[in-house]
């Protein structure tokens, strides 16, 4: 049984709350189900890392953004928000607030003029070496917390259940 007071729960992520009692909960209905461990972890080590690239005036979203792009130079957007899981409409937000700091260019598509692929710009390029390295070490830390075997065994379910189809039958 974990029980937990919800003071120590928002500080965890964080947060704090004057309002809060420092009250035990109990997590036992919540503890053994994968989707409220998937989104408290998601909450903790985004929380975190968004502290870490608050450094560069960063969102860990954009930094997603800028990997995605320099993984693959002149992929469209639509593409782009679907591989991210980001409604096209907020995705164009993101795309031109990184446009408009320099970050990120909308280039023609070949054989298509209609299309633009996106592409880092020089500063872009510069910031997500930057960037990059911080996630990285970020990521090393979860390693360490971890230790190397749990995080691997830990990595590749994630993988598996982000990427399979889980469309209820």
């Amino acid at each position: 049984m974990v029980k937990i007071t919800m003071n120590r729960l928002m500080l965890a992520h964080g947060r704090t709350s004057k309002k809060t009692k420092d009250k035990l909960i109990d997590l036992l209905p919540l503890q053994n189900h994968t989707a409220y461990l998937l989104r408290r972890t998601q909450m903790a080590v985004s929380d975190e890392l968004s502290l870490l690239l608050r450094k560069l005036d960063l969102k860990p979203m954009q930094y997603m953004v800028l990997a995605l792009i320099e993984a693959n130079p002149k992929i469209q957007q639509g593409s782009a928000a679907e591989i991210l899981g980001i409604q096209k409409t907020n995705f164009v937000a993101i795309v031109t607030n990184l446009s408009e700091l320099g970050l990120i260019e909308r280039k023609a598509v070949m054989n298509d003029r209609r299309s633009f692929g996106l592409v880092l710009t020089s500063d872009g390029q510069k910031l997500y070496k930057q960037a990059h390295a911080i996630v990285q070490a970020h990521e090393q830390r979860l390693k360490d917390r971890l230790d190397a075997d749990l995080y691997n065994s830990f990595t590749e379910p994630l993988m598996r259940l982000a990427l399979d189809d889980m469309k209820p039958n």
